[in-house]
């Protein structure tokens, strides 16, 4: 038998070999992997040398029927299906999946009361997920209640939303981009820009946190602040305002339906963009570079980001790594995400 055939039949490290490697017994091993409880500091150091050494890596089917724990990842999100919240739910299903994992959407109804919201939560939970995952975690009832009925030998990890200390949480760079976004159109001669916000909670480390910044920064003056729900419907109100204010030169908006919304508003009062008004989005949305004109945006990559979450709890299964919940995770690059399109452009004047 030559070398690639045996490479090719070799057989995975088993959990004896992890347990015979390190000199412990087979049930010490599946202590260590289930968060070591009982275990002496110098047990645990030779198995995890073991696990290294062999590249071991347990099943997670097996470890959740050990656990009694059912081979699902629950995903918690709201009922609104944005460009984010979708990307994120592939993000998820495409790392489950190389996992065999399946994943269990489920959409809450911030419309349901307080006890329909309590069922949908206990009904969900009652398989006893290998982990969960709460996308947007800015509805504040349906969130705790998750937290407060989860096993609390679950990992759950949150995305977005309000800072919640003591969990798991990722985030992306949404103030540096908005920051990035304002800059850009201050640059091209712009004496200010007008910001139309998506609801945002948390107003630390937000899109529109990082306009006001980037405005400060520059010695620019802060417009009036305007608000949008997420329908692209309400920002073409808003861009119909807009455009009658022949001050306004320059828009940022919250996300890129918003702006195309916005855009559309200004054309209904004869306003050209970029001719007569930049506007620029943020999210860079598969609509964004087909849109006439096409438009600048700050990209980011949802996807990614519901990968990363389900590779926290994959981890968290297979290694024992203890998710992180005193710092939040930035996932995304914090530079070179800003996407310069046909919507901005130095004003006409």
């Amino acid at each position: 038998m030559n070398e690639s055939t045996r490479s090719a039949t070799k057989k995975s490290p088993s959990i004896n070999d992890v347990a015979q490697l390190a000199g412990v017994s087979v049930s010490s091993v599946s202590r260590y992997l289930n968060n070591g409880a009982h275990l002496r500091a110098d047990k645990k150091e030779r198995i995890a040398q073991a696990i290294a050494m062999l590249d071991y890596h347990p099943s997670l089917l097996a470890r959740g029927l050990a656990a009694s724990r059912s081979n699902t990842i629950s995903l918690f999100s709201g009922q609104r299906l944005l460009y984010g919240v979708t990307g994120c739910i592939q993000g998820v299903e495409a790392a489950a999946s190389a996992a065999g994992i399946v994943v269990n959407v489920v959409l809450l109804d911030e419309r349901q009361s307080s006890e329909q919201l309590r069922q949908t939560i206990k009904s969900t939970l009652s398989v006893n997920p290998l982990g969960v995952i709460i996308d947007q975690p800015r509805y504040g009832t349906g969130c705790d209640e998750i937290l407060r009925s989860v096993n609390k030998n679950v990992p759950v990890v949150l995305i977005g939303g309000n800072r919640r200390q003591g969990q798991c949480q990722l985030f992306t760079y949404d103030d540096r981009g908005g920051y990035a976004v304002t800059q850009h159109l201050l640059r091209l001669g712009h004496k200010t820009v007008f910001h139309v916000a998506v609801p945002e909670e948390d107003e630390t480390q937000t899109r529109q946190s990082g306009w006001r910044k980037a405005l400060e920064d520059a010695g620019a003056r802060i417009p009036a602040l305007y608000r949008t729900s997420w329908d692209p419907k309400d920002a073409e109100a808003i861009g119909r305002k807009l455009g009658q204010d022949d001050e306004v030169t320059a828009i940022f908006a919250g996300n890129d339906e918003i702006a195309l919304g916005i855009i559309r508003g200004l054309h209904a009062v004869g306003k050209r963009v970029p001719e007569d008004v930049s506007v620029a989005g943020f999210d860079d949305n598969p609509i964004a570079s087909l849109s006439i004109p096409s438009l600048t945006t700050w990209r980011q990559d949802f996807e990614r980001i519901g990968a990363f979450a389900t590779n926290l709890i994959l981890d968290q299964i297979r290694k024992g790594t203890p998710l992180e919940s005193e710092i939040p995770y930035y996932i995304g690059d914090a530079a070179d995400q800003l996407i310069v399109r046909e919507s901005t452009a130095a004003p006409s004047n």
